[in-house]
């Protein structure tokens, strides 16, 4: 298949297994949109510290960004459905025992320690579920065109979360509106965890594949793609272990999704000191919109277009484009100004987690594509952390503009170090060979 050809959307959808797998893991995924309104209130209504909500809060988004490599991990080692069952499980008890303290009482460190459990077994459907289109999607194109369609319906969710989290709120108590995320996880999980595309992901019981790193033709000597009775395609174990094998994708491939999340991050702190005069938090709401509804359409093109370049190539493009289009935003005045310059930032922001995501799917051994996908999320979570923390720092002392300037020139020497340290070859033929062969 001709690496620029194109995949429509709607092809997608209807090869085999996809349409149920994809929407199971939706319903499991949107708890994880609402939780975080539910958790802070019910929290703060049992001790009635907000100061207190907030670490909580915090620890749990802490537990469930910085481990979510180590869940990865086990799901590689033990299997899918195994491990996401398990996950699923302790998330849901985790949760509906705060949700129930919430109404009996306890103090503010049984609630930091549960908020922190919470976050550290929150179950990798969404990881899980991108490495799944790798398995159903027969080429380049669809998995490019299904990787966006995922990013984008997950920005959806992450949008609009937070306004369905409020209704409920405004209807029953925080403890209560707490199990409606708790209940569509468990549900959402347990049921997603069982289908047979989930199945087929099969773990290596410790074993790691025998093969170096960039070299396709023994990869799939040590696993030999198999067929289970659902039809759905399956990794026979690897024969030998060896550590180096275990990622067959470079780091380098993470640093512009660090300096894409550094940016976001800071953003979302600076954005809000540059209309403070021009519209206050009613602006602020509406610019950073721009930028999300400039990521969706960025995602959307992404994944229609055929585009000639390797992939890490176009990755490397995307966070070079991406930092650039931030610079206008440093000196962007005004309520207009400022969102079209959001807008535009954001038309490239989507893409790079796409690209960043079928490089690490097309590059890292299948029995350990959970982990490679994963740590682009995480690599995205600890740019956004710092690029908020120096966000914070630098809009105080020199202003939100400046702040963004300085983060600008920090991506843009992120992304130049990417193409020193190596980003790996672009081996999307190399996996169609394993996926057919």
């Amino acid at each position: 298949m001709s690496p620029v050809q194109r995949a429509r959307y709607l092809d997608v959808l209807a090869l085999p297994h996809v349409p149920l797998t994809f929407a199971i893991s939706l319903v499991g995924r949107t708890g994880f949109a609402l939780v975080f309104l539910p958790l802070l209130f019910a929290i703060f209504d049992a001790t009635g510290s907000y100061a207190a909500a907030g670490v909580a809060l915090g620890l749990y988004g802490a537990g469930a960004g910085f481990l979510g490599p180590l869940r990865a991990w086990c799901v590689d080692r033990a299997g899918a459905r195994p491990a996401l069952t398990t996950f699923t499980v302790a998330f849901a008890a985790v949760t509906a025992g705060i949700a129930i303290l919430s109404f009996v009482g306890a103090n503010v460190p049984v609630f930091t320690t549960l908020a922190t459990l919470a976050g550290a077994v929150a179950p990798p459907l969404g990881p899980t579920m991108r490495v799944v289109w790798g398995e159903l999607c027969p080429g380049e194109p669809e998995l490019r065109t299904g990787l966006s369609l995922d990013a984008i319906v997950e920005d959806v969710l992450y949008l609009g979360g937070p306004a369905v989290a409020g209704f409920l709120l405004a209807g029953m108590p925080p403890g209560l509106a707490l199990l409606v995320p708790a209940a569509l996880i468990a549900v959402g999980g347990t049921v997603f965890a069982s289908l047979p595309a989930v199945r087929a992901l099969r773990g290596t019981g410790g074993a790691t594949p025998k093969t170096p790193a960039g070299s396709a033709a023994r990869s799939a000597q040590a696993t030999e793609p198999i067929n289970d009775a659902s039809g759905v395609r399956t990794n026979a174990r690897p024969r030998r272990p060896k550590w180096r094998s275990r990622r067959e994708f470079r780091p380098g491939i993470l640093l512009p999704v660090v300096a894409a999340g550094a940016l976001s991050g800071g953003i979302g702190v600076a954005v809000p000191s540059l209309l403070a005069d021009s519209g206050g938090p009613a602006a602020a709401g509406i610019a950073l919109g721009a930028f999300a509804c400039g990521s969706m359409v960025g995602g959307l093109l992404f994944g229609g277009l055929p585009l000639p370049l390797p992939t890490v190539r176009q990755l490397r493009i995307l966070a070079l484009a991406f930092c650039v289009a931030c610079a206008p935003i440093a000196i962007a005045t005004g309520s207009i100004a400022v969102p079209l310059a959001l807008g535009g930032a954001g038309l490239f922001f989507a893409p790079i987690l796409i690209a960043a995501t079928f490089v690490a799917q097309t590059q890292a051994h299948p029995a350990f594509r959970n982990g490679a996908t994963t740590w682009v999320t995480t690599a995205h979570n600890i740019g956004a952390a710092a690029g908020s923390a120096l966000a914070g720092a630098y809009t105080q002392t020199l202003g939100g503009g400046a702040a963004i300037g300085i983060l600008t020139l920090g991506g843009l020497v992120l992304v130049s170090s990417s193409a020193l340290l190596g980003s790996g070859p672009d081996k999307s033929d190399d996996r169609r060979s394993e996926k057919t062969g």
